[in-house]
């Protein structure tokens, strides 16, 4: 039989995350979806909000970390979906603050 495991958190830190943290945190989220031999089979997608109402998607770690952050038009969100094809882990995480929301972290991983 197997098991269903889901887990979720929601933290109040301020928190930085550069280039390198982006990039390592792709790859995490990479190696733990994929299946041996087979990493096509994960879909991941990167939606960013701007401070200037303007929206970003994408699925290449490179669009978000070559975006520039600036006073006019600064990332305000991160949020990140990534799922394997093959199978129904997911894993979603949420880096900023939304609107009607205090926490400026989140993750679900299922």
């Amino acid at each position: 039989m197997k098991s269903k495991v889901e887990k979720s958190e929601k933290y109040k830190w301020a928190i930085v995350v550069d280039e390198k943290d982006l990039r390592r945190l792709d790859e995490t989220i990479k190696s733990t979806l994929s299946s041996p031999n087979k990493e096509d089979n994960i879909t991941l997608k990167y939606k960013i909000k701007c401070s200037d109402g303007s929206k970003i998607e994408t699925s290449d770690i490179n669009d978000v970390a070559n975006e520039e952050n600036l006073k006019i038009h600064s990332i305000e969100n991160i949020d990140i979906v990534a799922n394997n094809k093959d199978s129904t882990n997911e894993i979603n995480v949420s880096l900023g603050r939304s609107f009607f929301e205090t926490h400026t972290i989140s993750y679900s991983i299922k």
